[in-house]
């Protein structure tokens, strides 16, 4: 990842990133959560969320539904 994705939500699936390389935010309604390599974060569905890289780019490995369900707000 090299630049922001959209604010969205899922509404048939959870969301689970998990860091390979580089710093991910994952910014919530209520704060922004920062993982590093090696961590993940589970983003239950209905939950409004947007990721980024923090720097030039970040790697990371998502775990959803194959059918999963994007609506953009």
């Amino acid at each position: 990842m090299n630049e922001p994705f959209y604010w969205h939500y899922h509404p048939n699936s959870d969301e689970v990133f998990w860091v390979v390389e580089g710093t991910l935010c994952i910014d919530l309604e209520e704060g922004t959560v920062e993982l590093s390599p090696g961590q993940l974060f589970a983003i239950p569905a209905n939950v409004r969320h947007r990721t980024r890289p923090l720097g030039v780019r970040s790697v990371n490995l998502t775990f959803e539904r194959a059918d999963i369900e994007t609506i953009k707000v």
